[in-house]
């Protein structure tokens, strides 16, 4: 959905082509988020973080909806990017410890999470349009997708006598 949403604010603001550096601005905080997390040692579990990002990246979603100036979307695109990464590596954790503890084989579940996203992306693109067009639909969504996260996230969870919590050599690629 922010690969169109974020053209539309700036076309909304009178200039189509900040809509490429709201872009890149999504993808710099992408990068930086991703390569922060890897430098972390985590002492909370995939689970946790998952939820935590998620609804970090709900809460800088929500202000991106109510806001037209291209320079306040640039900072929250940013933002929204410091928690792309680091949601795409726990969702790839999350799916590491699920297989360890179902003995499915990781080439079939990593490749249900790649399935997943590309889903969702071609979902987000297909009704970004619709949503933009509807005040406040995004902003449900959003708070949708946190909640959701919330409330399900003792599903991902595991149960510490079948699987120990991922660790950096661990990860399945």
């Amino acid at each position: 959905m922010l690969q169109v949403a974020l053209p539309f604010i700036a076309g909304q603001a009178g200039s189509p082509s900040a809509g490429g550096v709201l872009l890149a601005m999504l993808s710099a905080g992408s990068a930086v988020g991703g390569l922060t997390y890897g430098r972390i040692s985590w002492r909370s579990t995939p689970v946790q973080r998952f939820a935590l990002l998620v609804t970090g990246f709900t809460l800088t979603v929500l202000p991106l909806c109510l806001t037209e100036s291209p320079v306040l979307v640039g900072v929250l695109a940013f933002l929204l990017g410091l928690c792309l990464a680091p949601l795409f590596i726990t969702a790839y954790l999350l799916v590491n410890d699920l297989v360890a503890a179902s003995k499915t084989a990781p080439t079939e579940a990593n490749t249900w999470v790649s399935t997943a996203n590309n889903a969702g992306f071609a979902a987000g693109s297909a009704a970004a349009g619709v949503l933009l067009e509807l005040q406040g639909a995004a902003l449900t969504v959003a708070a949708a997708i946190a909640t959701m996260t919330i409330l399900r996230r003792r599903t991902l969870a595991l149960d510490a006598a079948h699987a120990e919590p991922s660790t950096d050599d661990t990860i399945v690629r």
